[in-house]
């Protein structure tokens, strides 16, 4: 008897604990912090078009089932504007999405970038004087513009790190893992090298040596905290040197 009361015991902490975890999956059924693809596609000068998908939002499951618009208000200033999952105007699990140029920051806790419990999906650029969304592709999470941005031109190089005129910062969304820029270099008649280089993460450079001219585009890795950069090249009398931003990559 001292035997089956103790598999009766068993039995039932089983019991209670397979109910307990089949009522936390239903709550939210996937990991924290996860979001499956859920891109941002650019439709137009101020709307843009958010992908199928799902995700975790403070511990609550959301789901996007169709390609789904979303207008923007843009200003004429220079800005990024985030886009984010609104925790209050949601009915879960179909999500409400909003823009912003309040910017997220990074939860150890969520394992995600919030504003308060809004959770951030992605951000766009807004150039200045212009009230529109920079037109771009995107590749997954990664932003690429149909038209470069201009960091700097016509930069005299003195064989040292040179802080760019532009931060880009300004620009790329703070949770920016990965910069796309291109780098040119120009000492007509003779060798020439030029290079950028993460200002917080030193050792990633794209860069290149030859003769007369050089022109090098690739991705450099940064931190989110600082996305800025050095560009840098040798000493010479041309005043040639150049940095275009082309795109970004980002963590969510």
């Amino acid at each position: 008897m001292k035997y089956k009361s103790k598999i009766v015991i068993l039995f039932l902490v089983a019991f209670t604990a397979s109910i307990s975890n089949a009522y936390d999956a239903f709550q939210c059924p996937i990991p924290e912090g996860t979001i499956k693809s859920v891109f941002i596609k650019y439709k137009d000068s101020d709307e843009i078009t958010i992908t199928p998908g799902y995700g975790e939002n403070a511990g609550v499951y959301w789901e996007i089932t169709t390609d789904t618009d979303v207008l923007l208000s843009p200003t004429t200033a220079a800005e990024i504007v985030y886009i984010y999952i609104d925790d209050s105007a949601s009915s879960y699990p179909t999500p409400t999405i909003i823009g912003t140029t309040t910017a997220p920051v990074w939860s150890d806790s969520r394992q995600g970038y919030y504003n308060g419990f809004d959770r951030c999906i992605g951000g766009v650029y807004s150039e200045s004087g212009s009230a529109t969304i920079k037109s771009f592709k995107n590749i997954f999470t990664k932003i690429i513009f149909d038209d470069h941005i201009t960091i700097d031109s016509g930069v005299n190089p003195d064989s040292t790190d040179q802080s760019t005129s532009t931060d880009i910062d300004t620009i790329a969304p703070n949770m920016t893992h990965q910069l796309y820029v291109t780098v040119i270099g120009m000492d007509i008649g003779d060798h020439v090298l030029a290079y950028a280089r993460s200002v917080a993460v030193p050792k990633r450079v794209i860069g290149n040596w030859g003769y007369s001219r050089i022109e090098t585009t690739g991705w450099i890795d940064v931190l989110p905290e600082d996305r800025s950069l050095y560009i840098g090249g040798e000493n010479n009398d041309e005043n040639l040197l150049g940095l275009n931003f082309i795109g970004y990559d980002i963590s969510r």
